[in-house]
């Protein structure tokens, strides 16, 4: 059973709370299989999930100088 994780684990690794990689994995967004009660994960299916992007539009980067000085112009 090697490369197998628990809930506690993948969240560790992924930086979420147990109940989120809970909530994942019933909304099967991450593979995983109940073994005597508990929820065990491929390891392999967590670096897929780390390098996922997440829900919605990225966030945007800081604005460039130029691009303040361009839209400070504006306004006057």
């Amino acid at each position: 059973m090697e490369g197998l994780i628990g809930v506690r684990e993948a969240a560790k690794l992924l930086g979420l709370s147990r109940w989120r990689i809970i909530q994942l994995i019933k909304e099967k967004r991450l593979p995983a299989l109940k073994l005597e009660g508990k929820w065990l994960m491929n390891s392999k299916d967590l670096d897929a999930a780390r390098n996922r992007p997440g829900p919605g539009r990225p966030r945007k980067g800081k604005p460039d100088e130029e691009e303040i000085d361009e839209n400070q112009m504006r306004r006057l």
